[in-house]
């Protein structure tokens, strides 16, 4: 049997005995999570004949989605047994000077230096983003362009990102950062909704609920809950974010965290009066959205509580994760195909789309393919007669397949 607060990983091994055998001879299992949902169950048949005592083993094999306490629930029709356990988190991926703990909100992390994402691809004021730590939870890959509705954390050096823009842009940036350290140092919640989100996407983000200031050893920043959208629409369970916005002690990174969360408190569909303040006024609306939010605090997943502990447990040293080697960063001049090979006789894995960005690794013996890696992970040869700029592409290593 687990004793009481073991903690388990993927795999929980039950081995134990009963003192009586019920007439049915059968064990039933069941595991639980802090809230009391079943995430499996079933039953085992008991070595042993009724009425004597029996042994019993039963092996479950957990799922990555379940995370923080649970329970596990041992009965026959005589007794009933619970003994409460903790599911461990585990990182995937680890970079040296980083550390995440992610009880209670995930089961993977993921991290990786990401390329940079070149400004000049879009027409967003502040659109980019430098060479920064990328981390992903759970089945959360890394994206050709940012999204805000991945389960990540991103974490950015300050200096190389205002050295992205030029011009309005450079005020527009050092201006945000400002109101950031201004927000942080007064704890004001007016100071948070005037606040702008980086990194910078296409969508709007249009409330400022169950906003909190955190304070961590390696950083200080504000959390808030919203909506993330294109256009004018009511505010379902499952529409909702947690954003966070943060710099490190010293004020030389910047740190964002994106995770989808729900609220059980919202209608799942809009009721016609809701309808109806949409059209009369969406601001207003929003409001009382964010008063129901405030007021249902406990009916978040994963809990709001859970989140901020993921960020105030952040350690990092950026500088030694950052420290290998720049990255040499190319783009297509046309569709592209990607090949397990450098060799138009090796197949093609995947295809390189115009001016989308990957990062060049290492040439063939001749100099004319490239292996890159593009975001995901992904890893192949490409034709360096379609690669730009061919400045990149100086000092790689070569490499024979």
């Amino acid at each position: 049997m687990p004793f009481a607060d073991q903690v388990v990983t993927e795999t929980l091994v039950i081995i134990g005995e009963t003192n009586l055998t019920p007439p049915d001879r059968t064990l039933r299992y069941r595991l639980r999570d802090s809230r009391g949902t079943v995430w499996l169950e079933g039953t085992q048949r008991l070595n042993g004949e009724s009425g004597d005592p029996s042994t019993f083993s039963v092996t479950l094999t957990l799922p990555d989605a379940l995370v923080g306490p649970v329970q596990i629930e041992l009965s026959t029709t005589l007794a009933l047994t619970a003994v409460p356990l903790r599911r461990a988190p585990r990182i995937a991926a680890p970079l040296p000077g980083l550390q995440l703990q992610l009880s209670g909100v995930a089961r993977v992390a993921v991290g990786q230096v990401r390329p940079p994402l070149l400004p000049s691809r879009s027409w967003l004021p502040l659109y980019g983003l430098p060479r920064h730590i990328w981390i992903g939870l759970d089945e959360a890959e890394a994206a050709p362009a940012f999204t805000p509705y991945q389960r990540q954390l991103i974490i950015v050096p300050v200096p190389a990102y205002r050295e992205l823009f030029g011009g309005e842009d450079t005020a527009m940036f050092d201006a945000a950062i400002q109101a950031l350290n201004a927000a942080i140092r007064d704890r004001s919640d007016e100071r948070s909704r005037a606040l702008d989100v980086l990194p910078v996407s296409g969508y709007v983000d249009t409330m400022r609920a169950s906003v909190s200031y955190l304070s961590a050893p390696a950083a200080e920043g504000v959390r808030w809950v919203t909506m993330f959208t294109q256009d004018i629409r009511s505010v379902a369970p499952y529409s909702l974010t947690y954003v966070y916005q943060g710099l490190t002690r010293d004020a030389r990174y910047f740190i964002a965290a994106f995770i989808p969360v729900t609220n059980t408190a919202l209608p799942l569909t809009p009721t016609v009066l809701m309808r109806e303040a949409i059209r009369a006024d969406y601001s207003a609306y929003l409001r009382q959205v964010e008063a129901v939010l405030e007021a249902n605090v406990d009916a978040f997943t994963p809990p709001l509580e859970s989140l901020d502990a993921m960020i105030a447990s952040l350690r990092l040293d950026a500088e030694l994760v950052l420290s290998d080697p720049q990255v040499a960063i190319v783009s297509a001049t046309d569709w592209l195909n990607v090949r397990a090979g450098p060799g138009t006789n090796h197949r093609v894995i995947t295809r390189l789309a115009p001016e989308q960005q990957a990062e060049a690794l290492a040439l063939s013996p001749r100099g004319d393919w490239a292996r890159i890696r593009l975001a995901g992970g992904v890893e192949g040869w490409a034709s360096v007669e379609y690669l730009v700029p061919k400045t990149a592409l100086v000092g790689l290593p070569t490499e024979s397949p």
